[in-house]
Parts: C-alpha cells; structure tokens; sequence
C-alpha cells in the first residue's frame, strides 16, 4: 500500500467520499476557502518569529504573505470562495494581528530553543507508512521537551479529543519512532515527548467586551491544551491505523453528509452530481465488516 499521510485519517474518517475524491481525482475541486490560505500564513509567520523575526510588522507581514499565498501558493488555479473580499480579508487580516501579537507577547514563547519546525517526517508503524509534517518540537527553559500543533480555528477543541487525537499520537510516535526531514538533514530524533500541545491561536484574541468573567481586551485563555502519551499508548495506536487503512483498501467511501462542513466542502458540487458513484451494496458492507472484525 502506498504511504498514508497523517491527515489522512480524519481526512477518511470526515468523509470517505471527499477523501476518494480529494485523492483520486484532485480536479473535481472546485475552489480553496480563504481559512486555510490564512492558516498556512500564520503557520509560516510563526516559524519566522522563531527565526528571529520577533519585531516584524505583523500587520504588513501577513497582509504580503497572504496575498502572496493567494497567487503563488497550493492550487492558486483555482478561485477563492469569498463571501465577501474586502470584509473578509480585514477580518482575517485583524485576528492574523491579534494571534501573532499574543504570540510574541508569551515569555514561553520567546524563551523556547525550537528543534525543528515544519519538520517532514516518514515512519513505519506495523505493515502501514504513514508520512506527515510535525509543526513544532521545542525544549522549554525547564528542560522539558514539547511537540506543538498550532491551531487557528475558531472551535476549541475539548480536553476529552486532546486526550485521544490521532494526529497528536501519530506526531509523537514519528517522534520516538520515525525519520525526519531538519532543515535539510535526515535525523532520527528517537524522542518521546514530555507533553503534547495543541496550540489553539484564537485564545489570543482579545474580548471586545466584557464576558465570561473576563475584562474587555482581555485574552480569551491559556491558549495550550496540553497531554502526553505513553509508549504504550502509541503502540496501541497500530490498531486504529490499521484499521483505517484496510477501509481504504477495501474501496469503502461512502458520503458522510454534515451540516456543518458541506457548506464549505470544495468537492460538494463534485459531489451533488454524482450520487451513483458512493453507493455501497447490502452484500459489500457486509464483506467489509467481515474484514474490519479480522483486521481488529
């Protein structure tokens, strides 16, 4: 089987059928949202914080990187979908200000030593080859060694999923298992990780008013969400992973309809015009259940 990406597993788990289409046929996407051109912008402004850009004018920093992102970046063929450009855009442009500022502003942040950023990573678990980007490896002034995941969207994700995410176990396990791609050397790190953070930005956003306990310009909260994870624990993660897989291979994507991701789907026109194409027999799924009990 090929090499499964990391984000494959919630890219299938989302949605089989958009994930069929995603990567069997990458053409039926019709258009890119403007969050994730935001997303990989401030992804790429933070490591440039850490590189000693600390002073940069974020403002000017993120309006150029933005645009630039729209003409140069991932599938810059394909248009836009804006509900409104000039609103939108200063309204990414204002939480882009807010995010990096509060970012700066963190003594943890600035007193980190990074270890590597962006990091490639390839590694075997079981018969499966799972391939990804780790965001952030740093070691705190306490000695302790944190692998981070940086978030910018708008819902936070709950203690309970932090404690069970498949793309902080699989981070960890390329982590004390895996080779990486470092500023151009291969390294294998052979770390397991003090704590697993996922860094939700959006906490640096300051109230406009005051709510929740909280004073007008005051930040929403401690922006880290914060686990670990055992040895154990990633080697039981061989389980799901190979579960997953074998789903792929099977040739099982059935639409996962939802009220909340349709909407902004790329692929939902592809989708609407297609209804033949997902569907799975009585007799099929019952194979494949077949399969997935013995893979389990």
């Amino acid at each position: 089987m090929e090499p499964l990406r990391q984000s494959t597993i919630y890219s299938y788990l989302r949605c089989p059928y958009q994930h069929l289409l995603k990567t069997t046929d990458p053409s039926t996407q019709t258009f890119r949202h403007p969050s994730a051109i935001h997303g990989t912008v401030i992804h790429q402004l933070i490591r440039r914080l850490h590189a000693g850009e600390w002073e940069m004018d974020v403002r000017e920093a993120y309006a150029e990187a933005f645009d630039h992102e729209v003409s140069h970046g991932q599938n810059n063929n394909l248009p836009v979908r804006w509900k409104d450009d000039v609103e939108e855009r200063e309204a990414f442009l204002a939480d882009a200000v807010a995010m990096l500022e509060g970012y700066r502003s963190k003594d943890y942040n600035r007193s980190c030593r990074v270890l590597m950023a962006e990091a490639k990573f390839t590694v075997k678990m079981g018969r499966q080859t799972l391939t990804g980007t780790i965001d952030q490896v740093r070691e705190n002034q306490d000695g302790s060694i944190e692998l981070v995941d940086f978030k910018t969207g708008r819902t936070t994700p709950p203690d309970a999923f932090v404690a069970i995410d498949y793309q902080l176990s699989i981070y960890a396990y390329a982590l004390r298992f895996g080779t990486l791609l470092v500023d151009g050397s291969l390294q294998q790190p052979h770390l397991l990780p003090d704590r697993l953070t996922v860094y939700f930005l959006r906490h640096h956003i300051p109230y406009k008013r005051a709510t929740n306990g909280k004073s007008a310009g005051e930040e929403r909260g401690d922006p880290r969400i914060s686990t670990t994870r055992s040895l154990e624990q990633l080697r039981a993660l061989k389980d799901d992973v190979s579960a997953v897989a074998k789903m792929i291979k099977s040739g099982c994507f059935p639409r996962s309809p939802d009220p909340l991701k349709c909407g902004t789907c790329p692929f939902a026109d592809t989708c609407r015009g297609s209804a033949s194409d997902a569907r799975v027999s009585h007799a099929r799924l019952e194979a494949l259940v077949t399969q997935l009990k013995e893979a389990i």
